[in-house]
């Protein structure tokens, strides 16, 4: 069962990081936002499916797989991390 506000929390965090640093990717800001190190590997199952969930909110709404989030453009990675965090943290509030 997805964590809706660790989602929000996690995508919001990770378009902060990419409005900061404009060489930051949408894959490389969530691995920011979740594990604190852009590089990071995920340590545990909960981590790594946060982190699969939110590649996965990304890449829904540009219409692409997950594994392609990294390559997306800056802007639109942006936009996207925002409005999939908008509608985690409605899933969150619904409980």
């Amino acid at each position: 069962m997805t964590n809706h506000a660790a989602l929000s929390d996690a995508l919001l965090r990770a378009a902060d990081a990419m409005h900061a640093d404009l060489t930051l990717d949408a894959d490389r800001a969530l691995r920011l936002a979740i594990w604190g190190d852009t590089d990071a590997e995920p340590p545990g199952d909960t981590e790594a499916d946060l982190h699969r969930a939110a590649l996965t909110a990304i890449a829904e709404l540009c219409n692409t797989q997950p594994d392609q989030v990294a390559g997306l453009a800056h802007g639109r990675a942006q936009m996207a991390a925002r409005i999939a965090s908008s509608r985690a943290a409605v899933h969150a509030h619904r409980g």
